[in-house]
């Protein structure tokens, strides 16, 4: 077969010797680089993806989320257990049975509230539960033990026609509700001429209780056994006055 001009003039080249060693190690130190930059990228997306995945995760959940499952407890009041997502009904109070104190000289009257509630904290490794409040007294009346911490206590709530913190017109409904009281018994009124007849009672005991339970906190502190601190605030709402039996709906909420 004969060869044609490009053939021969092909066969006629040659490298220099060595020459063409160094091209392949050439590229092979070239490919060992791209391998080595692409693992390194892809680590480099696997890193940040993770990151950005904690973020994620602690930005909808909260700080809560990335605690471990043996810091987190739970709370009940009455048997009811409490969210954050709504209230819930508790106990029911009778509006008529709190203790008034009149100063007659004075003209003023203070009304005092105590209502008992079933706290239940439950969890993982719960050593030591307390309890603190604004706005509200508490009488710790019974302790609970275990992990399943059970407390009854007795929440005071205080209205006095004095407390310039409250609304004008719950002030006055305190003057209101005592002296409607006291007309039912035959005892004297604090404010002369009060007319019971004209007395809307259920309205002066929701204006009442519904201040009172709206600025009501109770702190429930957790202390777990590895010395961590979980703390949870509970907030309280009046329902209402049930007009048949004249109690007064609580329900209760996390913050």
């Amino acid at each position: 077969m004969n060869e044609n001009k490009y053939t021969r003039t092909v066969d006629s080249i040659h490298a220099p010797e060595g020459a063409v060693q160094n091209m392949l190690d050439t590229v092979r130190a070239n490919e060992k680089k791209e391998t080595h930059k692409n693992m390194r990228s892809i680590r480099g997306y696997v890193i940040a993806a993770a990151l950005a995945a904690v973020v994620f995760v602690g930005g909808i959940f909260g700080y809560n989320a990335m605690k471990p499952k043996n810091h987190i407890f739970s709370l009940t009041a009455n048997a009811s257990e409490l969210s954050e997502r709504e209230f819930t009904p508790i106990c029911t109070l009778n509006s008529v049975g709190g203790e008034y104190y009149p100063n007659r000289e004075a003209g003023t009257v203070s009304l005092k509230e105590i209502f008992e509630v079933s706290i239940s904290v439950e969890g993982e490794n719960v050593s030591n539960v307390t309890f603190s409040g604004e706005n509200v007294s508490i009488e710790d009346l019974k302790d609970g033990n275990g992990n399943a911490q059970m407390r009854l206590l007795g929440l005071g709530i205080t209205a006095d026609s004095t407390d310039e913190t409250l609304p004008a017109e719950v002030r006055q409904a305190v003057l209101d509700l005592h002296d409607y009281v006291s007309t039912k018994f035959e005892d004297p009124t604090i404010q002369p001429g009060f007319d019971a007849a004209g007395f809307n009672a259920d309205g002066a005991r929701t204006a009442i209780y519904t201040a009172l339970l709206d600025r009501l906190t109770l702190t429930v502190t957790v202390t777990f056994s590895d010395g961590q601190i979980g703390i949870k605030n509970v907030e309280f709402r009046c329902d209402g006055v049930n007009p048949e039996t004249g109690l007064i709906t609580v329900s209760a909420k996390l913050q």
